[in-house]
């Protein structure tokens, strides 16, 4: 992943080290998109990496879009463990729910 790692007011530690754990974060100042190169291929956006339960509902899904299963599921596992208090019938808990068993 290419960032800056350096603005603390819009990157949440907690998940800068959840990504450090699946790759490599490379440090680029001023950079407020991210980038994540996997292998031959890249993914741009700019969207802020925060501990937001969508945000790591996204990244399952981008894991998942790059082949990475395992890393994947534990993206949705820890969106469930967020969302451990949600209503069962919310759309987009149903929809994870239903992406979720595909990874297994």
């Amino acid at each position: 992943m290419l960032t800056d790692t350096d603005n603390k007011a819009w990157l949440d530690r907690q998940t800068l080290a959840m990504m450090n754990a699946v790759g490599k974060i490379k440090h680029l100042k001023g950079l407020h998109a991210k980038i994540y190169i996997i292998d031959n291929h890249a993914l741009v956006t700019s969207a802020n990496l925060t501990s937001i339960p969508l945000a790591t509902l996204g990244a399952g899904r981008a894991l998942k879009m790059m082949g990475d299963r395992t890393q994947s599921r534990r993206a949705y596992e820890e969106f469930f463990r967020l969302w451990k208090d949600a209503e069962e019938d919310i759309p987009v808990l149903m929809q994870a729910k239903a992406e979720y068993k595909e990874l297994r």
